[in-house]
């Protein structure tokens, strides 16, 4: 049975396809396409992808793609085994050159976990326990009373000076009550 690659170019010349209208039709590389075409095994990436586009390649020149993937597996072995072995070796090679220069991802995880969970353990004592609303508590609002104009009675009291001393009359019946003094030097305040 001749080969795979020459089949299809042979179908794809004798139809008057190119290669490029292959590749834009089934998506595949005109380079694999090429490489399956002269059987250059090397240039395709694993049995499995090219099956794949063996099959692809065949069913768009109106060929049995099944059949075509089973025969380029087959011719695919000898060369896959020495291509692996090579690349086996070579990849052995890299890892023990780079073995001990490889970062270690769990440790360099574990610690910038640890830094954020520490991080939010300092925010949260700054903001929850040793804040200064925390430690100390708030003064209470003081109340701002209107000075009424008039006595206890109801009447209308004659001056300003007149409703300060009934004002300090009844806050100094609170200062019992823990009120403070303000009444202060009214002698010298100018009143109108």
């Amino acid at each position: 049975m001749p080969r795979v690659g020459k089949i299809l170019s042979e179908e794809r010349t004798s139809q008057g396809v190119s290669l490029f209208d292959v590749s834009q039709n089934t998506h595949i590389r005109e380079s694999f396409l090429t490489a399956i075409e002269e059987s250059d095994f090397e240039a395709l990436p694993s049995v499995g992808h090219t099956k794949g586009f063996v099959v692809s390649y065949a069913q768009h020149l109106g060929l049995d793609g099944n059949a075509l993937a089973a025969a380029i597996a087959d011719e695919m072995k000898p060369k896959q085994v020495k291509s692996r072995g090579a690349f086996d070796r070579a990849q052995q090679t890299d890892k023990t050159s780079t073995d001990r220069h490889e970062i270690p991802w769990k440790i360099v995880w574990a610690l910038l976990a640890a830094i954020v969970l520490t991080g939010g353990v300092v925010w949260a004592l700054t903001t929850f326990v040793f804040s200064d609303s925390a430690q100390t508590p708030k003064p209470p609002l003081k109340t701002i009373t209107t000075i009424d104009t008039r006595d206890k009675d109801g009447d209308e009291l004659d001056s300003t000076e007149e409703a300060y001393d009934e004002a300090f009359d009844f806050i100094e019946g609170q200062e019992d009550n823990g009120a403070e003094d303000v009444r202060g030097d009214r002698n010298n305040e100018d009143t109108p």
